[in-house]
């Protein structure tokens, strides 16, 4: 389904000619999720409670749907997990894959 460019609304920043990827419904509906998310918001630590390290930029990370909050995570856990499929699943077929290549470099 297609839908036309003024449903989209501008972007920040320049990633598709100027205009979000997402649709202004869609976008409203991620922008609900998430203050719900923050609502159930802990107080954040100083450190990704995925990898540890200490950062001063940390993102709420959520089940995107359920909204729940699920902890604070440093930009690459988020973003790795994220791109895993968020599901347990998708890392641990990250996993298996490492532990068949016995960690080696290919």
């Amino acid at each position: 389904m297609s839908k036309p460019l003024t449903d989209f609304p501008n972007h920040k920043r320049d990633h598709q000619h100027g205009k979000d990827t997402r649709c202004k419904d869609c976008l409203k509906k991620y922008n609900q999720g998430k203050a719900i998310a923050r609502k159930g918001a802990s107080a954040k630590p100083e450190k990704c409670q995925c990898c540890n390290i200490k950062t001063d930029k940390l993102h709420l990370d959520h089940c995107h749907e359920t909204y729940a909050f699920r902890g604070w995570l440093c930009m690459n856990c988020n973003t790795g997990i994220g791109r895993l499929g968020d599901s347990i699943e998708g890392l641990t077929s990250a996993l298996n894959y490492l532990k068949s290549t016995n960690g080696n470099q290919i």
